[in-house]
C-alpha cells in the first residue's frame, strides 16, 4: 500500500504534535517513586527472587511512565529517560 507525500506530511505532523519531550522526563523522574518502592519492598520482605529480575524490573517501571506520559519518537528524547532507568538501576543494584 503506498501513501501520498500529502498523506505521510500530515502524519508526521500529527507526532509531532503529540510529542512531549519534557512530559518523557516528568514520566520517567515519577516512574522511579514506584520502581524503587517496588525495589525497597522486595528487599525488606525478604522475598528471594533473583537479582536479574529486580534489575530488569524497576527500569521497566520508568519506561513504561515515560512512554505513556511524553510520547516521544526522537531518539535524543528517549535517551534522556533511558539515561535516568539506568541511574536508578546502577543505584539499585
Amino acid at each position: 500500500m503506498r501513501y501520498s507525500q500529502e498523506e505521510m506530511e500530515t502524519a508526521y505532523n500529527d507526532v509531532v504534535k503529540k510529542c512531549k519531550p519534557m512530559g518523557a522526563i516528568f514520566g520517567a523522574l515519577n516512574g522511579t517513586i514506584p520502581a524503587l518502592a517496588i525495589y525497597i519492598s522486595f528487599i525488606f520482605i525478604n522475598i528471594k527472587e533473583p537479582i536479574r529480575v529486580l534489575c530488569i524490573f524497576t527500569p521497566a517501571i520508568i519506561g513504561i511512565f515515560s512512554r505513556f506520559v511524553g510520547r516521544t519518537f526522537r531518539p535524543l528524547h528517549r535517551i534522556l529517560a533511558g539515561f535516568i532507568g539506568a541511574t536508578t538501576n546502577i543505584l539499585e543494584c
